[in-house]
């Protein structure tokens, strides 16, 4: 039995059981019914779902809370930077592989004679 069979296999099922879940939803709701069929005069896409309706009408929104004072900091902290004059061995390696994929171009942009040499 090979991984590819049993990733397969995998996905069928949880392609059916996702099926099933989404069956067992809509009977429940209601909307599966002959009943319910015969009743709807528009569309089911516009219906809401019961199960998914809230239990109450909506809330008015609250006001926003009041803006907090600002506070004075505690402890006068120190911020201390140390600088290397030499840049990382990332940083070099960058520039250099820019340098070395721009280059050519920037040379047969403004040298003529390697225009003429590669048209002829």
């Amino acid at each position: 039995m090979s991984v590819t069979s049993t990733a397969c296999r995998v996905v069928r099922r949880t392609t059916i059981a996702a099926l099933m879940c989404l069956a067992a939803l809509i009977m429940v709701s209601g909307h599966g019914s002959p009943a319910a069929a015969a009743t709807t005069s528009f569309p089911m896409h516009t219906q809401v779902i019961p199960l998914l309706a809230p239990a109450v009408g909506p809330v008015a929104p609250s006001g926003p809370a009041a803006p907090s004072a600002p506070v004075a900091p505690t402890n006068a902290g120190t911020v201390s930077v140390n600088v290397d004059p030499k840049p990382s061995s990332s940083v070099t390696v960058l520039l250099l592989v820019t340098v070395l994929s721009v280059a050519p171009s920037i040379i047969l942009l403004m040298t003529s004679f390697t225009k003429i040499f590669m048209v002829l």
